[in-house]
């Protein structure tokens, strides 16, 4: 599940576990464990920068560096932002990636939890 999670992360970007923007698809990837909530505090308190207009933190637009501060200014002619968000199938791929880890890991602990009655026969034998 872990594999399937890091390779989410390598198809699609740290970007695709985001709590505020995609919340549905981050209920699923939540149940990978802490590594999804870190992984989102690292993108939500890191990656992102502070907005000077509406003073919230959001990903950076083509040409905007953060300063010290972290807000985004417009940077030197040709910039390039810190990171930029995976755009069409290879961020759904990679949200889709994370969110199947979290699913497996669910169907695992229903599975520990539950235990069929075939398994428990045996194991009583």
């Amino acid at each position: 599940m872990l594999g399937l999670f890091l390779g989410g992360l390598l198809i699609g970007g740290v970007d695709v576990v985001d709590s505020r923007q995609d919340r549905l698809w981050f209920l699923g990837q939540a149940l990978v464990g802490p590594v999804a909530f870190g992984t989102d505090y690292v993108h939500q308190n890191v990656l992102r920068g502070i907005d000077p207009a509406t003073m919230q933190r959001r990903s950076p637009l083509p040409g905007e560096v953060k300063d010290a501060e972290g807000h985004w200014v417009p940077g030197p002619a040709g910039s390039s932002p810190p990171f930029s968000k995976s755009l069409g199938k290879m961020n759904e791929i990679g949200t889709l990636y994370c969110t199947i880890a979290g699913m497996l890991n669910l169907i695992v602990i229903i599975d520990a939890a539950f235990p069929s009655a075939g398994r428990v026969r045996r194991r009583a034998a």
